[in-house]
């Protein structure tokens, strides 16, 4: 997974030994990914890192699952753009399994 295409994370080498962050944070990506795999919920992640914006963990999620897609077809999109329509935000209806509410 080419973390490079999202841009709801960065990377320096000298904060946290060059770990995917999410951006503008110390916090590393992985993090979103332990919790949920522990059972925390989308809320209960954001309630405990509020320096995570919804829309930061809901381009993460987008750019994971995206990655799962046929290598063709995920080349064709970075962590913010949704499966059918290029150059659009991904909407609540597009990610609805995220947990992200209206």
């Amino acid at each position: 997974m080419d973390w490079t295409l999202c841009a709801a994370v960065d990377r320096t080498p000298g904060k946290l030994g060059g770990t995917w962050c999410f951006r503008g944070t110390r916090l590393p990506v992985a993090a979103l990914f332990e919790h949920l795999d522990q059972g925390s919920t989308v809320d209960e992640f954001l309630e405990w890192f509020p320096s995570v914006s919804r829309e930061q963990m809901h381009d993460v999620l987008a750019f994971a699952k995206n990655s799962l897609e046929p290598p063709a077809a995920a080349a064709r999109r970075s962590c913010s753009t949704p499966t059918l329509r290029p150059r659009r935000r991904i909407s609540c209806e597009d990610m609805r399994w995220c947990g992200r509410t209206n």
